[in-house]
């Protein structure tokens, strides 16, 4: 979340400033207990989702947390952002953040609701969702899906690097894209 890293554990939140050379503890009221598997920041809020499918917002740098997952579906996998608008990946689908903790689902297009992961190059979106990629350049109002390889596999990532997108995965090795998919 701009130059600050957030990670967390059982033992609770953690912060680095220094490219993650050291660590400290977050004082927050971050339940404890409750591990983030996906933090994204956006503009002055930070989100954090959990193992145990619940999302939590603080607006003032980690120290003050709330419940922040109306309306959202499933456990969440991953962030992204486009400008300063918020997409959650899940595994029942895909939500906007409508405002800081109402979620609308804008998976229409998808064949596939366990969105494993989740990025944005540009205004372009990409859903890794089943063995597919998917493809929106409308903010998630439509979906395409992209690629011809099927079966990306189990514990498949998504990720860019400039203009190419690179999918990983456990069983079928990578993939790379330099023309949107």
């Amino acid at each position: 979340v701009g130059e600050k890293l957030f990670t967390s554990t059982l033992s609770g939140l953690y912060l680095s400033t220094y490219a993650g050379g050291s660590w400290t503890t977050v004082k927050t009221n971050f339940p404890s207990g409750e591990i983030a598997i996906a933090i994204k920041g956006v503009a002055s809020r930070i989100y954090a989702a959990t193992e145990s499918g619940k999302v939590y917002l603080s607006t003032d740098a980690g120290k003050d947390w709330s419940l922040g997952n109306h309306g959202i579906g499933g456990t969440v996998n991953s962030f992204a952002v486009i400008d300063t608008t918020l997409f959650a990946g899940t595994t029942k689908g895909l939500y906007i953040n409508a405002s800081d903790t109402i979620w609308d689902n804008i998976d229409s297009g998808l064949n596939d609701s366990d969105v494993k992961d989740l990025i944005s190059t540009g205004e372009n979106l990409y859903a890794l969702a089943g063995p597919n990629v998917y493809l929106s350049t409308d903010s998630g109002q439509i979906w395409s899906r992209v690629n011809d390889v099927k079966g990306f596999g189990f514990g498949s990532k998504i990720t860019a690097i400039g203009s190419r997108v690179l999918v990983g995965s456990s069983i079928n090795g990578l993939f790379m894209s330099s023309d949107t998919g």
